[in-house]
This record gives C-alpha cells, structure tokens and sequence, in this order.
C-alpha cells in the first residue's frame, strides 16, 4: 500500500514538473520580425490600442510593481531617459489598478514624458500575443512596427537602447 501511495505521489509530482517545465519554456507566440500586435489597453486617459507610428519605436515592456527586477530596470531608464529619444516607451501591468501617484514618486521622468505610456493589460490578452507572463518582459519593436528583439528578466540599459542606436 505505501508502494502505490509513493508511486502515484511520484507520478502525481512527475507530471506537474513536466506541466510547469513546458509551461516555463515554451516560445512566446511573437517571434522576431513579426509586427506590434493590437494590444488593448487601459491608461489613466482611457483605453487604446497598441500601435506603430512610423517615427517613434515602440518598446513595450511588461511590469509588476512588486517585482525588484522591474523597480531596477525603470530606475535605469529614469535616469538615462534621454537615451531612448525616438522611442515609445509602453509600460504594462497586468495588475487591476496602476498608481500614477507611486509611479510618479518612484519614477518622476517616466512618469511625465510625453513618449511613456503606463496603461494597465489584460494578463490572457497579453499572453495570448505576447507570451509568458514573466517580469520584466522587454519587446523591442523598429518604427514599422516589427519586432525586433526580446528579453524576460533583468536587462542592462546598453542592450535597450543600442537597437535604437544602431538604427539611427
């Protein structure tokens, strides 16, 4: 009896490994070169659509307020904001509710730059295009809207802006 008992444990923990791990790597649905999806979201101006402009890059970046990696990332872009001249800075929460008033104490040039969108994004929408729920998310798009690359984790400011560079 105890064999069995240990033996569909074993197996019960077995397949939720083999769940999570496919879970955990499987291939965000947006791939490089493909174009910015039309993401709805909702920012404290009402809702909207992701979009290409054909002047400004989009960089899309998925965030939770709670995640340290995310507070380091937005520090590095406050302080060197000026380096993503060009760009359109969209930073997404899939959390219920956004504090301007937070963001904008914790993030002062972010939070007042005309080229920086904070918005608010279904999480089933979002993963649906752009994979993994994972924070920070970085998506960074050329001025017609393709992709161009990715990165999930924490990510040096040097890799963020020299797509944006190396273009100009």
């Amino acid at each position: 009896m105890r064999r069995a008992i240990a033996g569909l444990l074993l197996g019960v923990i077995g397949a939720a490994t083999l769940w999570l791990g496919t879970r955990a790597f499987q291939a965000a649905p947006l791939g490089v070169g493909m174009p910015l999806p039309a993401l709805r979201y909702r920012a404290s101006g009402g809702s909207n659509t992701l979009a290409a402009d054909g002047r400004a890059r989009p960089l899309v970046v998925l965030f939770d307020t709670h995640c340290g990696h995310c507070a380091y990332e937005f520090a590095q872009m406050d302080r060197q904001l000026s380096r993503f001249a060009g760009t359109h800075l969209y930073l997404l929460t899939a959390e219920d509710s956004l504090s301007m008033r937070d963001v904008a104490r914790r993030w002062p040039l972010l939070a007042t730059s005309p080229n920086v969108t904070w918005a608010m994004v279904d999480a089933a929408a979002f993963r649906r295009v752009f994979g993994p729920l994972v924070t920070p998310a970085i998506y960074v798009f050329d001025a017609r809207g393709r992709l161009e690359r990715t990165f999930h984790g924490e990510t040096r400011i040097e890799l963020l802006v020299s797509p944006m560079t190396s273009a100009n």
